[in-house]
């Protein structure tokens, strides 16, 4: 079985970090990532060698590879004294079913009380992502409803987040405040659940957004979390959201759920 690292979690992947550059059109890019895979891939074996793959999934959504080159080297490695080998015997780059840029890395040690605690890598990938995307995170409190508990089907439907176009609409006579129209104009995706310690946060995403549009994302809830005194709000990014070909896409337009005090 293959052992799966991600990126994003510096318990599995050390100092991981990624630069992209524009090619052109904007929806073409060079990226360049690299990190220190944390396996700890281990033997206790002299005589028949082991194997396995490793995933390290690179926390970077591309929608097409045109082409991508690797390299891998061992950074961590231990023996107990005895007849020994350690390989990488290859690195591929490729795309998971979600879009997902991940190198998968053979692995093959010998030896008695042997492992390979690490290995770093650095990843060249030219690449089609999506143009015109908003992502984040919606970060929801366990105590209010641990969406880990919940099999996948039933996540999608506690949010509908949408990118909305903004209409001023001026005072009318005798008042004093003009108003918002909020027209949406693209819903957006929401991803798997990752579980933290007090929160459950799950990915979104709002693909083919209008260029040189002041969106405002907007999420709202469903079905069980469409309590009476819980609400969401954003916590981080732009507000709004305004994308350009020179900058297509906006992450970290991040929002929380929580519970606010009902005024009687």
């Amino acid at each position: 079985m293959a052992i799966i690292l991600r990126a994003p979690d510096e318990s599995q992947v050390a100092s991981a970090s990624s630069i992209e550059v524009l090619m052109g059109e904007p929806a073409q890019r060079l990226i360049i990532c690299s990190g220190i895979a944390i396996p700890n891939f281990w033997t206790n074996h002299d005589e028949e060698p082991s194997s396995t793959e490793v995933i390290v999934k690179l926390g970077i959504h591309v929608a097409q590879l045109e082409r991508a080159t690797s390299h891998t080297g061992l950074a961590a490695i231990e023996n107990d004294e005895t007849n020994f080998n350690f390989a990488v015997t290859q690195g591929t780059v490729s795309v998971d079913e979600s879009g997902e840029l991940q190198l998968s890395v053979g692995l093959v040690i010998l030896g008695e009380e042997t492992l390979i605690r690490r290995f770093g890598y650095q990843v060249v990938a030219h690449v089609r992502k999506v143009s015109a995307r908003i992502s984040g995170t919606i970060a929801v409190p366990r105590d209010i409803l641990d969406l880990a508990t919940l099999p996948a089907h039933e996540i999608a439907p506690l949010f509908h987040v949408t990118a909305n176009r903004i209409e001023l609409i001026p005072a009318a006579p005798g008042q004093m405040f003009s108003s918002e129209k909020i027209i949406p104009v693209v819903t957006g995706m929401t991803g798997q659940v990752r579980p933290g310690p007090h929160h459950c946060f799950v990915d979104y995403w709002i693909d083919s957004c209008p260029f040189n549009l002041p969106l405002r994302v907007l999420v709202n809830l469903q079905g069980r979390l469409r309590q009476g005194d819980v609400g969401v709000g954003q916590v981080a990014g732009p507000n709004p959201v305004t994308l350009t070909t020179a900058q297509p896409d906006a992450s970290g337009v991040d929002f929380s759920v929580g519970r606010f005090q009902v005024v009687r």
